[in-house]
């Protein structure tokens, strides 16, 4: 996903829970021009930040990024990218984000998901 897809789901985030660009620089202990970069998508934002990002708007750092919507009344599945970056985000090796999503795919393809 580009930085000005993630930029206008930010936004929309920001915007639905009434907080100005001000408010949400302030929670994350940055600067107003920062947030404005990330949501033009003229800054692409580092995991860290997206994962601070989400927590602030309290919404899950993979809507932020993901491809597919959550399926009502089921558990949410995100696309293999929103995993990845939230398992590199808890500074897993390659090699253990790589096992994990082997047993992801195993694991959904037994459940037909």
């Amino acid at each position: 996903m580009d930085a000005k897809e993630i930029g206008n789901r930010i936004h929309d985030a920001r915007k639905s829970r009434g907080k100005t660009q001000a408010k949400l620089a302030k929670d994350l202990g940055t600067t107003a021009s920062t947030i404005s970069l990330l949501e033009s998508g003229d800054r692409y934002p580092q995991t860290k930040t997206l994962l601070r990002i989400a927590e602030a708007l309290d919404v899950e750092p993979a809507s932020l990024l993901a491809e597919k919507q959550p399926v009502e009344g089921r558990l949410t599945f995100y696309d293999d990218t929103s995993i990845v970056i939230a398992l590199q985000a808890l500074g897993l090796s390659r090699h253990a984000v790589a096992h994990i999503m082997e047993v992801v795919d195993l694991w959904q393809e037994k459940e037909n998901l």
